[in-house]
C-alpha cells in the first residue's frame, strides 16, 4: 500500500496541529514519569523500608513492574513527540514555499 502527499495536501498541512500533537505527547511522557517517580518513591521505597515479608517483597516486585511499564511509556511518548515535532519542523519550509508558489505550480494539461 503506498501512502503519499497531494501538493494540494502539503500545501493545506496545518503544521500548528503536528506541533499541538507532538505537546500532547510531551504532557503523556512527564505524567508518566510522575508516576514512575511516585511508584518508587512514595510505594516501594516505603514498602521496602517497612515491611519484612513475602507479601511485601511480591509486591515490591509487581511494583517494580508497574514502574517499569511506566519508564516504557515515558519512552515511548517521547519518541512520538520528538517524530511528529521534527516532522513539523522538516515541513515547514516546504509548506511555506508551497504557499507562496502555489498558483504558479498549477499547469494546464490543454
Amino acid at each position: 500500500m503506498a501512502f503519499g502527499l497531494t501538493w494540494q495536501q502539503l500545501r493545506d498541512l496545518k503544521l500548528s496541529e503536528l506541533t499541538e500533537a507532538a505537546d500532547g505527547w510531551a504532557a503523556l511522557m512527564r505524567r508518566a514519569d510522575v508516576a514512575r517517580e511516585r511508584v518508587d518513591g512514595d510505594m516501594s521505597g516505603k514498602l521496602t523500608k517497612t515491611q519484612e515479608s513475602e507479601s511485601a517483597e511480591s509486591a515490591v516486585k509487581r511494583l517494580k513492574r508497574l514502574s517499569e511499564n511506566y519508564h516504557y511509556i515515558q519512552t515511548e511518548a517521547g519518541l512520538i513527540r520528538g517524530a511528529l515535532d521534527g516532522l513539523a519542523t522538516e515541513l515547514t519550509a516546504d509548506c511555506v514555499m508551497l504557499s507562496t508558489m502555489w498558483p504558479p505550480l498549477v499547469t494546464s494539461s490543454t
